[in-house]
């Protein structure tokens, strides 16, 4: 696919949309996922991280997602190629 455009939060912070924006077909509400870089008590975190819109029509972090130290981050790219790996391979026996 497209690779998303960096954009910056109102912090300050860079993100990348990982999807278009969801409309709820029953409940009407909007959520989003996002991957962005924050930093935290001089920690800094990537999260990946399902956002809604409030009442006042601005995207806010919900409760679903996980935050990554530097270390576990770093360790999740060293594993991409092996993962994604499997990934194609289990794509490969779904295909057959």
């Amino acid at each position: 696919g497209e690779v998303p455009e960096a954009k910056k939060d109102e912090d300050g912070n860079l993100y990348f949309d990982l999807e278009p924006v969801n409309v709820h077909p029953k409940s009407g509400d909007t959520t989003q996922r996002r991957i962005s870089v924050t930093k935290f008590n001089d920690k800094i975190f990537v999260n990946i991280r399902e956002f809604y819109e409030n009442p006042n029509k601005q995207m806010k972090p919900g409760r679903k997602g996980i935050s990554l130290p530097v270390d576990q981050w770093n360790l999740l790219m060293q594993l991409a190629g092996q993962v994604n790996q499997e990934v194609q391979a289990m794509q490969g026996a779904q295909a057959q």
